[in-house]
């Protein structure tokens, strides 16, 4: 094979293998949040909160269909944990979001209770380090 056939060819299965795979849908955003360790703190409370909030807002929402944590792998005081939300489209996102102050509101009802599991988040995770991003899954390979 000569070189334009080569090429031609790898244009054209990539062509196909994205036609194949291309999805309408999944809408996926990601929040990269750097937890702090302070000296009288540990990773066991951070994931402690995390779970909490996971439990009581995140599997609360309708419009989340997925929630995958990932936590880097790190020997220092300082790590990152991304955040990856699955929706079924944008406008679940912007529901979804819309919702979370209602489920805060309710799961949380008395102001120095929801102050107190905010000032345990906060200990770790400053909002506004968080470095946020959203994605529309277009491939997939399996």
């Amino acid at each position: 094979m000569n070189r334009v056939s080569v090429i031609l060819f790898a244009v054209l299965s990539f062509t196909a293998l994205f036609a194949q795979n291309y999805k309408e849908g999944k809408y996926i955003s990601a929040i990269d949040h750097t937890i702090i360790i302070p000296e009288d703190g540990n990773l066991d409370e951070v994931m402690k909160v995390s779970s909490e909030w996971a439990e009581l807002v995140l599997k609360q929402i309708p419009g989340i269909k997925d929630v995958r944590y990932l936590l880097s792998h790190t020997e220092s005081d300082t790590l990152n944990l991304l955040v990856l939300y699955e929706y079924g489209s944008r406008d679940d996102a912007v529901k979804s979001g819309q919702a979370v102050n209602e489920l805060i509101n309710k799961n949380w009802p008395d102001k120095n209770e929801r102050d107190a599991f905010f000032a345990r988040f906060r200990k770790y995770i400053n909002p506004k380090d968080n470095v946020r991003k959203a994605y529309k899954e277009i491939l997939t390979y399996k």
